[in-house]
């Protein structure tokens, strides 16, 4: 069974499509969300995998949106060779990977956005 291949966005996708009033207006909806018990965060919050002073290693978070019926997983290079952050976007029903998306920018952004 052969499976078809998982989109993948990159950071200069997601440059052109979302902007600041975007980020803002989503960090706002997310945390009312939140408060309202309408999304979960893992736990613990960050699980780390090769920490062992290996020469890789990376850490994993994530946010279940039933609302959406999706959940994603944020997955962050902790060694130093690497550089881009990616969420992995999954269908909450199935599990089912929806596309994965350079997030590297976008986190700083998410930042940024949470801050003001």
């Amino acid at each position: 069974m052969s499976l078809p291949a998982l989109p993948m966005v990159g950071d200069a996708d997601v440059r052109s499509v979302i902007t600041v009033a975007d980020a803002l207006d989503v960090v706002a909806r997310t945390y009312a969300e939140f408060g309202a018990a309408q999304l979960s965060l893992s736990s613990p919050a960050i699980t780390r995998l090769g920490t062992g002073g290996g020469a890789h290693g990376f850490g994993f978070k994530g946010a279940l949106l039933d609302r959406y019926g999706v959940a994603g997983v944020r997955v962050t290079p902790t060694h130093t060779g690497g550089r881009n952050s990616w969420c992995l976007v999954l269908e909450s029903e199935s599990g089912r990977p929806l596309v994965a998306v350079e997030e590297t920018w976008l986190h700083r952004l998410r930042a940024a956005a949470s801050a003001a």
